[in-house]
């Protein structure tokens, strides 16, 4: 079965969730599959702990340590096509018919790490892919089930990637090209006390700054207030526009590490604009390598 990405939603609603997992299939037949992006700070195994404490039955636990290129010093850029299909394969069970769905349980800031795993299967061209608007937090204040059951092993499958979306993904080069002459416009998701040098950097070793091109946009802002669910389209797409940003113009979206620049790309694509691209490797990169004058850098804090 094949089915264009405009015709899956970019966020499902714990309703539709809720019947796909009775039916064990979703609305146009396919085979689904819930996976838990639940990340935590700390030891490597804090997601994986918050997920056998309770998540969606039936749900699999998946890290963004798992999805990432272990040969290079940046913290989260892109795995190979061949090291993403064969652990989404053989490790989640899922195949190019399959509809995934993830979903977390992000405490403080309420959304992190889901759309991080949902811009990576656009990416290596599987569209059939959303997000739990709400995630884990919206569906237990809905009284919905959850377990500590682990869930059983999937059977095996065979994901093959016989292509990658170019235009959803911009490297270092291609950032710098547009530093020299500018193509596309660029947002940074991080919150203003991060983007304004105020707060401590959240990951060690990484200097504070910012690259002076881009325009300020923090990912919590996608939300309803005191809510983990997305605002609605209109409201989504007057934030953009109300921060100078032209959605009929190229755009890519950057954080410190590429993991909340992606909850701006799927903002956009609730929108309709579906072709936002993300800087990969980010500010992690990009404060390493880019020309001192395209930057500012802040004075290094220390935490109290």
């Amino acid at each position: 079965m094949t089915s264009s990405e405009g015709k899956v939603p970019a966020l499902v609603s714990t309703e539709w969730l809720a019947e796909a997992l009775r039916t064990q299939k979703t609305p146009d037949g396919r085979p689904l599959r819930v996976l838990d992006a639940t990340y935590r700070p700390g030891p490597a195994s804090a997601g994986r702990d918050a997920h056998d404490k309770q998540h969606i039955p039936g749900s699999l636990h998946i890290d963004l340590d798992q999805l990432r290129d272990k040969d290079t010093t940046y913290y989260y850029t892109m795995p190979t096509p061949e090291f993403f299909a064969e652990f989404v394969g053989k490790t989640l069970g899922i195949d190019k018919d399959t509809h995934v769905v993830i979903y977390e349980n992000e405490l403080f800031y309420k959304i992190m790490s889901a759309p991080r795993i949902w811009w990576m299967f656009r990416y290596f061209d599987h569209g059939v892919v959303s997000v739990l608007d709400g995630g884990l937090q919206q569906w237990i204040a809905e009284n919905r089930a959850v377990t500590d059951e682990a869930t059983p092993s999937p059977k095996p499958a065979t994901f093959k990637v016989t292509k990658t979306r170019a235009e959803i993904f911009k490297n270092y080069d291609d950032v710098l090209q547009n530093v020299k002459e500018p193509s596309f416009q660029l947002m940074d998701s991080r919150p203003v006390d991060w983007y304004d040098g105020s707060m401590p950097s959240a990951y060690p070793g990484l200097k504070l700054g910012i690259m002076k091109m881009a325009l300020n946009i923090p990912f919590p802002n996608v939300l309803l207030e005191d809510s983990t669910k997305f605002k609605s389209a209109d409201d989504l797409r007057a934030l953009f526009q109300s921060n100078g940003i032209d959605l009929s113009r190229p755009l890519t979206s950057t954080c410190f590490v590429g993991v909340t620049a992606c909850i701006l790309a799927l903002g956009a694509f609730v929108v309709g604009k579906e072709d936002v691209a993300v800087f990969d490797g980010s500010w992690d990169e990009y404060s390493q390598r880019g020309p001192e004058d395209s930057m500012t850098i802040y004075e290094e804090k220390v935490k109290p």
